[in-house]
């Protein structure tokens, strides 16, 4: 999936607004090679999309 504004509001989980790096978002990514989910947490300013970290999520 391409990180694009359009997309991030779509999919993205709304995490929250922080003053200076903006609207904070949590998009899923992609699988790793052991079926963990994987994550970026990403800030949206201005209509760009910049990432901030990465994670892996397990059940």
């Amino acid at each position: 999936m391409k990180m694009t504004y359009n997309t991030v509001k779509a999919y993205g989980e709304y995490l929250g607004y922080d003053e200076e790096k903006g609207f904070l978002y949590s998009v899923f990514r992609d699988y790793d090679n052991k079926g963990n989910k994987k994550y970026m947490i990403v800030h949206l300013t201005n209509g760009t999309v910049s990432p901030l970290i990465e994670y892996t999520g397990t059940c």
